[in-house]
C-alpha cells in the first residue's frame, strides 16, 4: 500500500474514491458541489495529457522520418562521404 502512495502521491483508497466519483459524474457532470473547480481540474488534466501525447507522437514521427531519410541512397552517400556533390573548388 505504501508503494502505491510513494509512487503516485496518493493512497489506493483515494484513487478508488476518485474513480467512483468520476464514474458517477460521467452520467451527470453538473451534479457536483463545486462545478468550477471540477471543470478547471478536468481541463488541466486534458491539456496536460494532450501535450504529453503530442510530444510522444512528434518524437515517434521524427525517429521514423530519420530512419526513412537514412535509408535513401543520397543520404547514405552523404554519410559515407561519397556524394558527387562536395564543398570545394568550382571549375
Amino acid at each position: 500500500m505504501k508503494d502505491f502512495e510513494n509512487t503516485y502521491g496518493f493512497s489506493e483508497v483515494e484513487w478508488h474514491a476518485c474513480l467512483r466519483v468520476l464514474s458517477v459524474l460521467k452520467d451527470d457532470p453538473f451534479h457536483n458541489p463545486d462545478n468550477q473547480r471540477l471543470a478547471s481540474l478536468v481541463t488541466l488534466l486534458y491539456k496536460k495529457a494532450k501535450k504529453i501525447n503530442r510530444k510522444a507522437s512528434y518524437s515517434h514521427k521524427k525517429s521514423k522520418n530519420l530512419i526513412t531519410a537514412k535509408s535513401l541512397v543520397i543520404a547514405q552517400n552523404a554519410l559515407n562521404n561519397s556524394s558527387s556533390y562536395s564543398v570545394g573548388e568550382i571549375n
